[in-house]
């Protein structure tokens, strides 16, 4: 197969885009003639600017297409189909969907993306049978029980690629590093000492473990290490970061002060980073940096690569689940700070 022109589309978010990259990089290995088009979230940009395999990136935020805007807001919905009617005079070969089909309204969102686009070979994840409009597709399930990054490899396959390394690619600029450098050095913080880096935070409040759990962790680890601690997260959860330094001392705040990249510069720094089934988390397995993953709802199989250690998680009946707010909690609860503790001095060990 000899693809000239193709359409990769990930609407996602930070993580989806990070585990999208094992893909392009294959695809393009794949065909390297091929010139590459990345359709993604506003927000996934950042993540792809800068990677060699991807030629061009354009964004589009289907999620804030509804049908209703053609009655309440026409405006917004026509400039939506105008960017599609523009990408389809590109005439692509292929365009491949890389995120799964969650409910039946997704399913007729993207089939009417395919529709207008008017590629000649369409691609997909075949979630539970609604991605009937797909040519070449993969079949999943709702309980989303593998890696990915292994099932965006068979997809690829079957498009009639080779896929021959399953890495994330998370490039960092220079100057990234060297403004977290200058942070380190503004904040007291010596290389010579281990550095744990604490993202207490989640745009979904049922994968926010306790804010008091993480203060206990901390605790423990500074009675046991003598590791420094960073907490981390965007500018609207500055409060939450400086709760924990306000209930443990000693601790250093940089929520609301880094960009994407600047924060995958800070987790290289570190010599281990504990956080929520999040964003962040998908960095520091593109980086490397050995991580606590406390998973509450989510779909542990499909986020968490199964060669990587350090996921902490309990069985419920009622999960994995796509609830982003929950009553109960149990399965967040239930997952103790010594658990977190005895996995982290553990992690601490191995390197």
């Amino acid at each position: 197969m000899n693809y000239k022109k193709a359409l990769i589309i990930n609407l996602g978010g930070i993580g989806d885009l990070v585990i999208s990259t094992a893909f392009f990089r294959n695809f393009k290995n794949s065909f390297p003639e091929c010139h590459v088009t990345a359709l993604t979230s506003t927000r996934g940009v950042e993540v792809l600017k800068g990677l060699h395999y991807i030629d061009e990136i354009i964004a589009y935020d289907l999620h804030d297409v509804n049908f209703k805007d053609l009655i309440f807001s026409p405006q917004k919905f026509f400039k939506s189909i105008k960017l599609l009617l523009k990408l389809r005079k590109g005439s692509y070969d292929i365009s491949v969907n890389l995120l799964p089909l969650a409910s039946f309204q997704s399913a007729i969102k993207m089939a009417a993306v395919f529709f207008i686009l008017g590629t000649k070979i369409r691609a997909g994840r075949d979630t539970e049978g609604l991605g009937w409009f797909y040519q070449i597709k993969v079949k999943e399930s709702l309980l989303f029980d593998m890696y990915d990054v292994e099932l965006q490899r068979r997809l690829l396959e079957k498009i009639g690629g080779i896929f021959t390394d399953n890495s994330l690619d998370l490039p960092v600029p220079l100057e990234d590093e060297l403004y977290i450098e200058n942070q380190l050095l503004k904040n007291g913080i010596k290389s010579d000492r281990p550095l744990i880096v604490v993202n207490p935070c989640s745009n979904w409040p049922s994968k926010r473990w306790p804010v008091e759990n993480f203060i206990e962790t901390i605790k423990g680890l500074k009675s046991k290490t003598d590791a420094s601690f960073i907490v981390t997260g965007s500018a609207s959860e500055i409060p939450l970061a400086e709760m924990i330094k306000k209930n443990v001392g000693g601790v250093s705040v940089m929520a609301g002060k880094t960009t994407l990249h600047q924060l995958a510069a800070l987790l290289k720094k570190a010599s281990l980073f504990i956080t929520n089934d999040t964003g962040p988390m998908h960095l520091s397995i593109a980086i490397g940096t050995p991580v606590v993953a406390i998973f509450g709802p989510g779909h542990f199989k499909r986020f968490f690569p199964p060669d990587r250690e350090g996921i902490i998680r309990k069985d419920f009946k009622c999960s994995p689940c796509i609830k982003r707010e929950c009553d109960d909690m149990g399965c967040l609860k239930t997952i103790t700070p010594d658990e977190v503790i005895e996995k982290a001095l553990w992690l601490l060990s191995r390197k």
